[in-house]
């Protein structure tokens, strides 16, 4: 098996996520990776490898795209609007 994972991962470390209508502690968080990394190590399950870098650029003109097809033209007006927000 092969398991990607980086050092990155841990800076998603949220103090707490909604479930089941309450704040509680993150499933998905740095000490589970760790246990998860622990197991993988010691079990000799597979590589472990950092994640390769890609160009978004497929993934953006994909949704840029997919949103044409479903969002009405902008008028100057709007395109005016964005542009001063950014």
């Amino acid at each position: 098996m092969k398991t990607i994972y980086s050092e990155q991962h841990r800076l998603r470390d949220a103090k707490t996520e909604l479930y089941g209508g309450e704040l509680v502690q993150p499933f998905e968080r740095p000490s589970r990776a760790d246990i998860i990394i622990k197991a993988l190590v010691e079990s000799g399950l597979g590589e472990i490898s950092d994640p390769d870098m890609f160009a978004l650029d497929p993934v953006l003109a994909a949704t840029n795209q997919r949103n044409q097809q479903y969002r009405p033209p902008l008028k100057p007006l709007s395109i005016k609007l964005c542009l001063a927000h950014h």
